[in-house]
Protein backbone atom coordinates (compact mmCIF):
# COMPACT_ATOMS: atom_id res chain seq x y z
CA UNK A 1 0.00 0.00 0.00
CA UNK A 2 1.13 3.39 -0.70
CA UNK A 3 1.85 6.42 1.68
CA UNK A 4 -1.70 7.34 3.30
CA UNK A 5 -3.49 10.93 2.80
CA UNK A 6 -5.70 12.19 4.94
CA UNK A 7 -8.91 11.63 2.56
CA UNK A 8 -10.20 8.27 2.23
CA UNK A 9 -11.66 8.32 -0.71
CA UNK A 10 -8.41 9.47 -2.38
CA UNK A 11 -6.38 6.50 -1.02
CA UNK A 12 -9.44 4.50 -2.49
CA UNK A 13 -9.04 5.64 -5.67
CA UNK A 14 -5.59 5.54 -5.85
CA UNK A 15 -5.29 1.71 -4.81
CA UNK A 16 -8.38 0.64 -6.94
CA UNK A 17 -6.90 2.15 -9.77
CA UNK A 18 -2.97 0.80 -8.89
CA UNK A 19 -5.08 -3.01 -8.52
CA UNK A 20 -6.67 -2.26 -11.66
CA UNK A 21 -3.04 -1.22 -13.76
CA UNK A 22 -2.04 -4.37 -11.87
CA UNK A 23 -4.69 -6.87 -13.97
CA UNK A 24 -4.33 -9.12 -16.49
CA UNK A 25 -5.54 -7.48 -19.74
CA UNK A 26 -8.03 -10.05 -20.46
CA UNK A 27 -9.37 -9.69 -16.93
CA UNK A 28 -9.67 -5.81 -17.48
CA UNK A 29 -11.55 -6.57 -20.69
CA UNK A 30 -13.86 -9.25 -19.03
CA UNK A 31 -14.84 -6.75 -16.49
CA UNK A 32 -15.92 -3.92 -18.49
CA UNK A 33 -17.29 -5.83 -21.06
CA UNK A 34 -19.52 -7.77 -18.18
CA UNK A 35 -20.55 -4.19 -17.00
CA UNK A 36 -21.35 -2.97 -20.34
CA UNK A 37 -23.36 -6.31 -21.44
CA UNK A 38 -24.90 -6.56 -18.03
CA UNK A 39 -25.94 -2.77 -17.72
CA UNK A 40 -27.64 -2.87 -21.50
CA UNK A 41 -29.96 -5.65 -21.22
CA UNK A 42 -30.87 -4.79 -17.56
CA UNK A 43 -31.83 -1.48 -18.37
CA UNK A 44 -33.32 -2.20 -22.30
CA UNK A 45 -36.14 -4.00 -22.94
CA UNK A 46 -36.24 -4.54 -26.83
CA UNK A 47 -39.32 -6.45 -27.92
CA UNK A 48 -37.77 -7.78 -30.85
CA UNK A 49 -35.29 -9.85 -28.82
CA UNK A 50 -36.23 -13.17 -27.55
CA UNK A 51 -36.72 -13.48 -23.33
CA UNK A 52 -34.00 -15.94 -23.20
CA UNK A 53 -31.57 -13.88 -24.93
CA UNK A 54 -31.74 -10.93 -22.75
CA UNK A 55 -32.00 -13.82 -20.24
CA UNK A 56 -28.58 -15.38 -20.85
CA UNK A 57 -27.08 -11.50 -21.83
CA UNK A 58 -28.33 -10.77 -18.40
CA UNK A 59 -26.74 -14.04 -16.55
CA UNK A 60 -23.08 -13.70 -18.55
CA UNK A 61 -22.56 -9.99 -17.56
CA UNK A 62 -22.84 -11.06 -14.25
CA UNK A 63 -20.49 -13.93 -14.12
CA UNK A 64 -18.18 -11.87 -16.52
CA UNK A 65 -17.82 -8.86 -13.85
CA UNK A 66 -17.67 -11.65 -11.29
CA UNK A 67 -15.11 -12.73 -12.77
CA UNK A 68 -13.28 -9.96 -13.46
CA UNK A 69 -13.53 -8.89 -9.53
CA UNK A 70 -11.96 -11.94 -8.63
CA UNK A 71 -9.06 -11.77 -10.59
CA UNK A 72 -9.25 -7.59 -9.47
CA UNK A 73 -8.99 -9.60 -5.76
CA UNK A 74 -6.15 -11.62 -6.40
CA UNK A 75 -3.75 -9.18 -8.72
CA UNK A 76 -2.23 -5.96 -6.10
CA UNK A 77 -0.93 -6.96 -2.98
CA UNK A 78 -2.17 -8.39 0.67
CA UNK A 79 -3.41 -5.36 1.74
CA UNK A 80 -6.55 -5.23 -0.78
CA UNK A 81 -7.19 -8.85 -0.52
CA UNK A 82 -7.59 -8.61 2.80
CA UNK A 83 -10.15 -5.32 1.91
CA UNK A 84 -11.90 -7.94 -0.49
CA UNK A 85 -12.29 -10.74 2.21
CA UNK A 86 -13.15 -8.20 5.21
CA UNK A 87 -15.67 -6.69 2.68
CA UNK A 88 -17.24 -10.14 1.57
CA UNK A 89 -17.36 -11.03 5.36
CA UNK A 90 -18.73 -7.94 5.81
CA UNK A 91 -21.70 -8.39 2.87
CA UNK A 92 -22.57 -11.95 3.64
CA UNK A 93 -23.66 -11.00 7.49
CA UNK A 94 -25.06 -7.41 6.34
CA UNK A 95 -26.74 -8.53 3.25
CA UNK A 96 -28.33 -12.05 5.12
CA UNK A 97 -29.45 -9.57 7.89
CA UNK A 98 -31.41 -7.07 5.48
CA UNK A 99 -32.90 -10.18 2.78
CA UNK A 100 -34.08 -12.49 6.17
CA UNK A 101 -35.79 -9.19 7.65
CA UNK A 102 -37.07 -8.68 4.26
CA UNK A 103 -38.50 -12.47 3.96
CA UNK A 104 -39.81 -11.73 7.32
CA UNK A 105 -41.21 -8.48 7.06
CA UNK A 106 -43.25 -9.68 3.84
CA UNK A 107 -40.86 -7.96 1.50
CA UNK A 108 -40.30 -9.49 -2.00
CA UNK A 109 -36.36 -8.50 -3.18
CA UNK A 110 -36.42 -10.49 -6.16
CA UNK A 111 -34.10 -8.78 -8.85
CA UNK A 112 -33.12 -6.40 -6.47
CA UNK A 113 -31.33 -9.00 -3.99
CA UNK A 114 -28.46 -8.53 -6.19
CA UNK A 115 -28.80 -4.79 -5.71
CA UNK A 116 -28.68 -5.72 -1.53
CA UNK A 117 -26.16 -7.92 -2.41
CA UNK A 118 -23.94 -5.41 -3.77
CA UNK A 119 -24.50 -2.41 -2.12
CA UNK A 120 -23.39 -4.10 1.25
CA UNK A 121 -20.27 -5.60 -0.26
CA UNK A 122 -20.01 -1.63 -1.76
CA UNK A 123 -20.15 -0.69 2.16
CA UNK A 124 -18.41 -3.36 3.68
CA UNK A 125 -15.28 -2.68 1.11
CA UNK A 126 -15.57 1.43 2.81
CA UNK A 127 -15.72 0.51 6.26
CA UNK A 128 -12.59 -2.42 5.84
CA UNK A 129 -10.89 -0.14 3.35
CA UNK A 130 -10.93 2.75 6.83
CA UNK A 131 -10.75 0.31 9.15
CA UNK A 132 -7.47 -1.63 7.37
CA UNK A 133 -5.77 1.09 6.16
CA UNK A 134 -4.81 2.65 9.58
CA UNK A 135 -3.58 -1.16 10.67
Amino acid sequence: MAAERENLFADMLRETWDSWIAMPRWAQIVLIAGVVVHSAAVSAHPNNVPHGVMVALRIGGFLAIIAGLIENAKVLDEFYTRVYLEACAIALVLSSVVLYAGAELGVAFGLLTVSVLYGTFLIGFVIAFARLRRA
